[in-house]
């Protein structure tokens, strides 16, 4: 049964996504320029590759080599100051927008959760809400998808959902997470109206 939610935790939600500062504001425009592209499937390599750089991502690894890494593979990475915490954001270079995720890192943040909103487009309002909550730098990780979970082309209907694949970014940073014993739980966001 699917219950509607109270008031107090409509409230609640309404809180969180007024809730931010001006120095959010580089977050909120990158998630919102990366909200394009189409869904490609990416290979075992390129994930097992995702997964080991995800490995040094959570363990805070501040070398150059890592950005240069995740950009061989189409990814930007940028340092962002959310609620006093520094943080990193990894998004998809303009040129490659393939569907693979919205990816923000806190090391120091004070809680020890991972938040993964798989259907940010589809589930009302759970992008903007995970992006409140991003905002207050409580999660070591905050995930997006940057595509609808079903999308078509010319080659047809694809299915993009990240909660569902089994292999995708999603289940690489799920991977690197299980091997981070101070990082848990994870927790996917969803939503059941549109």
């Amino acid at each position: 049964m699917i219950r509607r939610a109270s008031l107090p935790t409509a409230l609640l939600a309404l809180c969180l996504l007024a809730a931010g500062s001006a120095r959010a504001a580089p977050l909120d425009r990158l998630w919102k320029a990366a909200r394009d592209g189409h869904y490609q499937a990416p290979a075992a390599a390129e994930l097992r590759r995702a997964t080991a750089l995800f490995t040094r991502e959570l363990a805070g690894d501040p070398t150059p080599e890592l950005a240069a890494a995740w950009r061989s593979l189409g990814w930007q990475r940028r340092a962002l100051v959310l609620a006093g915490v520094d943080c990193r954001v990894l998004y998809e270079a303009a040129g490659r927008r393939e569907g693979r995720g919205f990816y923000l890192f806190c090391p120091g943040a004070a809680g020890r959760a991972a938040l993964q909103a798989p259907h940010a487009f589809k589930d009302l309002h759970t992008g903007r809400i995970a992006l409140a909550l991003a905002r207050q730098a409580r999660f070591r990780v905050v995930a997006w998808n940057t595509v609808p979970r079903f999308s078509t082309d010319a080659r047809g209907r694809h299915d993009a959902d990240l909660a569902h694949l089994p292999e995708s970014y999603f289940t690489a940073l799920t991977r690197a997470l299980a091997a981070h014993a101070d990082i848990g739980p994870l927790i996917q966001l969803h939503g059941f109206a549109r």
